[in-house]
């Protein structure tokens, strides 16, 4: 037998760092961060514990880095919608689109809106993850800006923008939360029905 390269240990070692990650974001999601043990997320991704602890020293490093990225995708999406030269409600349409067609597409995003909104109602977290959690607010400032300037603009609907964007990121992890509790049986809804609790008319 042919001994692997060092580039095929590491692409074995990424994928398998990237499947405990995946199955100890759906552990998380349904029992929750204090209930998870090491042990559950080990048994969902079908490795020992030997293995697991390998890659992780333990799961509060495991939740830590799922939040990272949680935070960090989420952040970076938004302000790169919200560096785009166009028009406000364009911005909107892009980010609705996006994270539906994401939800819809790759069952991995909505478990992620779910443990973000665990997490930000549960207090017994580790000092890290509330570190983490301090820049979990940027996308919902970023959609405040958009929405503002919407308004300047006559595309986005008048009212408080504050209510305006609770409103939406509100629809938005229901959709996703529903997107997990219903599988197969899961319809996504149109993306302008959210853009109309927006749209000026």
């Amino acid at each position: 037998m042919t001994p692997r390269s060092a580039q095929q240990n590491a692409m074995i070692k990424d994928e398998t760092r990237e499947q405990i990650l995946s199955g100890a974001l759906r552990v998380f999601s349904h029992r929750g961060y204090a209930a998870t043990r090491v042990s559950d997320i080990a048994k969902a991704c079908g490795l020992s514990h030997g293995l697991l602890y390998y890659y992780f020293q333990s799961k509060d490093e495991i939740f830590t880095e799922l939040v990272r990225r949680a935070v960090e995708s989420s952040s970076n999406a938004l302000l790169m919608a919200e560096a785009i030269p166009a028009p406000a409600f364009q911005k909107i349409e892009w980010i609705t689109r996006e994270v539906l067609s994401n939800v819809m597409t790759d069952a991995d995003s909505a478990y992620y809106f779910l443990i973000m909104t665990q997490t930000s109602v549960t207090d017994v977290l580790p000092d890290k993850i509330q570190a983490i959690m301090k820049q979990s607010s940027v996308p919902f400032d970023v959609m405040l800006r958009i929405v503002a300037e919407g308004q300047i603009q006559d595309s986005v609907v008048a009212g408080d923008v504050q209510q305006l964007v609770t409103a939406y990121w509100s629809a938005i992890q229901g959709i996703a939360i529903y997107r997990i509790a219903f599988k197969d049986n899961f319809q996504m809804p149109d993306a302008d029905i959210l853009l109309r609790m927006l749209r000026a008319v």
